[in-house]
C-alpha cells in the first residue's frame, strides 16, 4: 500500500463498537461488499477491518487505489483509507480517514457526532435513497467510490452521474412564502417586514409564511404561530467544494461566512440597528428574526438561497451584538439602545439558535408557469360553464400559471352524478359550481382568487356586474358544451378572444374552436367549419353519431346524463387544456379535434379556418361564407376548368338569430351538364349525398341554396338566368320562412346572393 495513510486509531477505537468476522455482517448491501472484494481478491481494493456499532450500524473499512494522476487536480492520493457505514434504509456514507482529506466538490462535511474520526463524506450519488436503493449491491459500491476518485483526479467532477452540488446540505424544515413577500423581504431600505409563521401540520416541519398587522394576527386554525421579522444577508460563499451543514447557531453563521473582507457580525449589525429606529420599538424587540441568506457560491457561480429561524426575540440579538442594553425587570424595563455600542459576545452569540429551512415559493401565477414550462397565457378570463370539463379544463389551466383574473359564470348546483367526472366533492352537492370551483381554484392558487356569478349568457338579464366582465375580457372562454352559448357569445362584440371547448355526445372526442386574436373568424364560423370537417375528413365519420347509452340521472324522463367514465373525461379534459395553452401561443384561429381510441390512445386532427368573410343582409338575415368555403369552391371551379360547375350550399340556420353560415359546397353530380358558357347542375344521388352529410352532423347544417362558377373573363354578378333561379330557390324555400342563398365564383371573386319569396 505505497502511500497510504493508515487509519488514525487501528484497532478502531474511534469508531467504538466490536470487531465482527465478515461473514458475521447482517446488513445486506455490508454482505455484499465483502463477497465482491473478496472476488477482486484485493488488487485494487483491500478490506481492513469490520465493525458492529452499538447502534446497529456496521462497518467496512477499505483500503482502495485510487488512480489518480501523477498530478491530480485535488489532493488525492494513490491510496486512500475508506470507512463505509451501513444503515437500515439509508444509503452508505462513505468516509475517508485522512485527516487533511480535501474539500471538493460531491463532499460534504459530517455533523460532529458522526460515529467515524474523518470529517469529509463523499458524495458517491445524490440520488434519494428510495430511488436509487434498488441499483445497489457491493459492485456499484465500488464502481461509484472508483468513478468518484477518477472525477477527482482529472478536476472533472461533474458529469452525467452527478451534477453540480449546491453550497449547503439542504436542511429538513421549509418555510413557504409568496414572491410578492421575498420581493419586499429583498428591499435593502424598505420598510420592516412583519411575518408570521405558522405550522401547517404537526411535526410537518413545514411553516407558512404571511404578513401580518399585530392587531390583526393572522388565524393560525388552531396551529402554532409566531411573530418575525424578516431581511435578507447577501453573502459571498468562499467554500471550495464540499457541501456545509446549514449554521445551528448565531455564532456559527459567523465563522462559516465572516472573512478578511466580510464580517457578517457588522453586517448584521446595520440591519438590525435600521429595524431598532422602527416607531414601534417594542414590537420589534418581541419579534423573533428570520433571516434569507443569499449566497454566491463562488464553485458554481449561482446565487443559493436558504433561511435560518433565530429562536431569540430581536432584542437578545440586538444585547449579543452589542447594541442593546436588557430590560431591567424589576422596574418593568424594555430594551434599551447602548451608547456607545458594545462588542459581540461569542457566549451570547452561541446562545442563539437557530434553525435553517428551505425556501420554497408558493404555488403562485409565475411558480406555476416554472413548473409547468409554460409561458404565460390568458389576462383577464370569463369562463362559461362550470361542468365536467370546465372544471377540469380550469384547473389544468390554472395549475399551468393561465390567467392574471378569472371570472365563472355557471347558475347549476352540484348533482350526486356529477362527481362522476367532476373535481368537486360530495360535500360540495348542492352548492353552486360557479361558488365552489372558484373556491377549490383558489386553494390551488391562492394569487388568483376567482369571482364567481350564478347566472347564464343569455342575450338579456345578464347583471351589469358580469357585463362588465365581459367587456373587459382578454378571453372569453366557452366551456357550457351548448351551442346556443356559443353563439351568443359570437354575437357578443365587446369582449377578448373567443374559444370554445366542449366532449363530443359519445364522450370519446373533445373539439377546441379558437378565435384568431383579431376576430375576423369568430365562434359562429368555426362551428360551421366544424360541421364541414367532420363531413369531408373520413377519420371523423363516427365522431358526431348519437351515444348509444344515457342514464336518468334524478327520476325524471329528460334528465339524462351521457356515461363516459372519469378517466375519460379528465384525459380529454386534459388534452383540450393543452390545446387550449398552445392555441393562445398563436394568432391564427382553427380547429383542433381529438379523438380516443379504443386503446386509449389519442389521435388529434388540427384544421385551419382561412380568414376571409363573405358577408349579406338581406331582410334582417345576415349571411356569412368564410375563406375556407371560399377556398374550397375555388378548388371545384379550377378541376373544372375550362367549363362551368357548381352544386348545392349546406350550412346553419339559426331562425332565432336570423344567421346563416355556409359551412361547405357538395360537388356537382356526376349527371350534371356543363360547358364554358353555361352549367346545368344534375340530381343523380344528390338527395343521399345530402342526407349522408347532414347525419353525420346529428342534422345540425341543412339545404341553403346553389353554388356554380363564371367562367375566366366573367364577373361574378348573377346573369338573368342566375336571377331566375333565385327567384325559384326563395319560392322553394317559402315554408321554411328564410332565404335562399347562391354563390357565384368567379376568377378573382365571390358573391353572396339571397333572395326571399313574397307570400
Amino acid at each position: 500500500m505505497d502511500g497510504a495513510v493508515p487509519p488514525e486509531d487501528a484497532d478502531g477505537q474511534a469508531l467504538g463498537g466490536e470487531a465482527v468476522d465478515p461473514e458475521a455482517l447482517h446488513h445486506r448491501l455490508a454482505q455484499s461488499l465483502v463477497r465482491f472484494v473478496a472476488k477482486l481478491g484485493g488488487r485494487e481494493v483491500r478490506i481492513d477491518e469490520t465493525r458492529r456499532l452499538e447502534s446497529g450500524m456496521e462497518v467496512v473499512s477499505l483500503a482502495v487505489k485510487t488512480g489518480c494522476p501523477q498530478e491530480p487536480a485535488f489532493d488525492i492520493l494513490p491510496s486512500e483509507q475508506l470507512v463505509v457505514l451501513f444503515q437500515d434504509h439509508t444509503s452508505p456514507l462513505v468516509v475517508p480517514l485522512r485527516a487533511d482529506f480535501p474539500a471538493t466538490p460531491h463532499t460534504f462535511g459530517l455533523p460532529v457526532e458522526a460515529p467515524t474520526s474523518g470529517s469529509i463524506g463523499l458524495c458517491i450519488d445524490d440520488r434519494p435513497w428510495g430511488d436509487a436503493c434498488a441499483d445497489y449491491n457491493g459492485a456499484e459500491v465500488v464502481r461509484r467510490i472508483y468513478s468518484w476518485f477518477r472525477r477527482a483526479g482529472t478536476g472533472q467532477m461533474d458529469d452525467e452521474m452527478q451534477f453540480r452540488d449546491p453550497a449547503f446540505l439542504p436542511p429538513a424544515d421549509t418555510i413557504v412564502m409568496s414572491s410578492h413577500l421575498m420581493q419586499e423581504m429583498d428591499a435593502e431600505n424598505g420598510p420592516p417586514m412583519f411575518l408570521a409563521l405558522t405550522e401547517t401540520e404537526d411535526d410537518a416541519k413545514v411553516w407558512a409564511a404571511r404578513e401580518y398587522d399585530m392587531a390583526k394576527p393572522p388565524p393560525g386554525e388552531g396551529r402554532a404561530w409566531r411573530p418575525f421579522l424578516g431581511l435578507t444577508l447577501g453573502i459571498r460563499v468562499e467554500n471550495r467544494g464540499a457541501m456545509w451543514h446549514p449554521p445551528r447557531h448565531l455564532g456559527h453563521l459567523h465563522l462559516a461566512f465572516s472573512n478578511a473582507e466580510f464580517n457578517l457580525l457588522e453586517h448584521l449589525k446595520d440591519h438590525v440597528r435600521r429595524l431598532l429606529t422602527d416607531a414601534n420599538r417594542e414590537r420589534v424587540h418581541q419579534s423573533h428574526l428570520l433571516v434569507r441568506v443569499l449566497a454566491h457560491n463562488v464553485i458554481t457561480d449561482r446565487i443559493e438561497s436558504f433561511c435560518v429561524l433565530a429562536h431569540r426575540s430581536i432584542g437578545e440579538i440586538g444585547e449579543a451584538l452589542g447594541l442593546l442594553w436588557p430590560p431591567m425587570h424589576a422596574v418593568g424595563g424594555s430594551y434599551t439602545l447602548r451608547i456607545p455600542e458594545g462588542e459581540a459576545r461569542p457566549d451570547q452569540l452561541e446562545a442563539v439558535p437557530l434553525t435553517p429551512a428551505n425556501l420554497s415559493l408558493s404555488f403562485d401565477r409565475a411558480t406555476a408557469q416554472t413548473w409547468a414550462g409554460r409561458e404565460a397565457v390568458g389576462g383577464r378570463a370569463v369562463a362559461f360553464g362550470a361542468g365536467a370539463i370546465g372544471c377540469q379544463v380550469l384547473k389544468s389551466l390554472v395549475r399551468e400559471g393561465a390567467f392574471s383574473e378569472l371570472v365563472i359564470v355557471d347558475d347549476d348546483r352540484l348533482r350526486p352524478h356529477n362527481l362522476a367526472r367532476h373535481i368537486l366533492r360530495e360535500d360540495h352537492v348542492g352548492a353552486l359550481k360557479s361558488k365552489a370551483l372558484a373556491s377549490e381554484l383558489n386553494h390551488i392558487r391562492p394569487d388568483i382568487d376567482p369571482i364567481y356569478y350564478a347566472e347564464q349568457l343569455s342575450e338579456g338579464g345578464m347583471s351589469d356586474e358580469l357585463v362588465g366582465a365581459i367587456t373587459t375580457s382578454d378571453l372569453a372562454l366557452d366551456l357550457t358544451a351548448s351551442v346556443g352559448a356559443s353563439r351568443i357569445l359570437s354575437d357578443t362584440e365587446e369582449r377578448g378572444r373567443g374559444i370554445s371547448a366542449f366532449y363530443n355526445p359519445s364522450g370519446d372526442a373533445f373539439v377546441v374552436m379558437v378565435e384568431d386574436q383579431e376576430r375576423h373568424v369568430d365562434l359562429a364560423a368555426l362551428e360551421a367549419r366544424y360541421y364541414s370537417e367532420i363531413i369531408l375528413n373520413p377519420a371523423l365519420r363516427q365522431h358526431l353519431r348519437a351515444p348509444n347509452e344515457t342514464v336518468v340521472s334524478s327520476g325524471q324522463c329528460r334528465s339524462v346524463t351521457s356515461r363516459i367514465s372519469s378517466s375519460d373525461a379528465a384525459l380529454l379534459s386534459a388534452a383540450a387544456a393543452g390545446a387550449i395553452g398552445r392555441a393562445l401561443r398563436v394568432q391564427a384561429s382553427h380547429l383542433v379535434i381529438g379523438s380516443l381510441s379504443p386503446d386509449g390512445s389519442l389521435s388529434i386532427v388540427t384544421t385551419p379556418a382561412i380568414p376571409g368573410r363573405h358577408e349579406v343582409v338581406h331582410q334582417g338575415w345576415r349571411i356569412r361564407c368564410s375563406g375556407s368555403v371560399h377556398q374550397q369552391l375555388r378548388e371545384f371551379r379550377a378541376t373544372a376548368l375550362p367549363n362551368e360547375t357548381g352544386g348545392v350550399l349546406l350550412g346553419v340556420v339559426d331562425h332565432r338569430r336570423k344567421r346563416i353560415e355556409v359551412s361547405l359546397g357538395l360537388p356537382a353530380p356526376n349527371d350534371s351538364y356543363g360547358t364554358p358558357r353555361a352549367f346545368e347542375r344534375g340530381v343523380r344521388g344528390l338527395s343521399e349525398a345530402v342526407d349522408e352529410a347532414r347525419g353525420k352532423v346529428m342534422h345540425q347544417i341543412t339545404y341553403l341554396g346553389e353554388w356554380h362558377t363564371h367562367p375566366d373573363g366573367a364577373a361574378a354578378d348573377p346573369s338573368p338566368v342566375d336571377r331566375k333561379q333565385m327567384d325559384e330557390l326563395a319560392a322553394d324555400l317559402a315554408t321554411e320562412e328564410r332565404p335562399a342563398v347562391m354563390i357565384i365564383v368567379g376568377a378573382d371573386e365571390l358573391r353572396v346572393s339571397a333572395r326571399e319569396a313574397v307570400l
